[in-house]
Parts: C-alpha cells; structure tokens; sequence
C-alpha cells in the first residue's frame, strides 16, 4: 500500500509540472518534420531550476492555449538535458524563446519577463 500510496503521489506531482511547462517536449524528429513544411514553431528553453524560466510559462501557457495560435507547435528545449540541441540553435543560456517561421528563424529573447515582449515575439510566428 505504501509503495501505491507513492506512485500516486509521484503521478499527482507529474501532472502538476507538465501543467506549467509551455510547449511539448521538443522531438528532433517533430522539428524537422514541422521545419520541412515550414510550420511555425515556438522553441523554448527551459530549466526546471530557472526562475526566468518559470516566468516565462506563465506567460506563454496562456498564449499556447489561445485560438489564434492552434497552427503554432510550441516547444520546450531541456536545458540541462539536450545540450545538442542548444548546439543547433546556438544557444548559451536557458530562458531563451526562439521563434521559426517558414524554416528560418525570425526573432529571439533571452531572459525576458515582459508580456509585451514576449508576445510581440510570439506574434512573429503568424
């Protein structure tokens, strides 16, 4: 029962950060199929132990959710776990959004909390 009552809890805890992380879990294979169609996309590196970061979520969830960018694919890069990927986008630190538009990248922001900023980022995608 103890080991249940655990698992459990660690599901709960689960779902609680995956319901403050903006994007999906960026998939190189998914990448490059969206890259190749020239869908827009929304990349967003992230560390689990930014503050910057977390910022950041709390602006970009409700942007994700929002109609006006259901043909956008949001991403969330793992700082810590794919540092390849930091390779392909030359990326240095986390709290970076990168925006990509028809293949090639069309607007960047590393550490900024602004609202304003970041949706005037996101916009870019459209």
């Amino acid at each position: 029962m103890k080991h249940l009552s655990r698992l459990l809890l660690a599901f709960v805890l689960l779902q609680a950060v995956s319901a403050f992380a903006a994007g999906k879990a960026f998939i190189q294979s998914d990448f490059d199929v969206l890259e190749s169609t020239g869908k827009p996309m929304v990349i967003h590196v992230h560390a689990e132990w930014c503050s910057t970061c977390k910022s950041q979520d709390a602006i970009l969830n409700p942007i994700i959710k929002s109609s006006e960018f259901n043909g956008v694919t949001f991403f969330q890069v793992n700082f810590d776990d794919q540092k390849e990927v930091l390779k392909e986008f030359n990326v240095a630190n986390q709290s970076t959004i990168i925006v990509i538009k028809n293949g090639k990248e069309v607007g960047r922001l590393i550490g900024d909390t602004k609202q304003s900023s970041i949706n005037a980022l996101v916009k870019k995608s459209l």
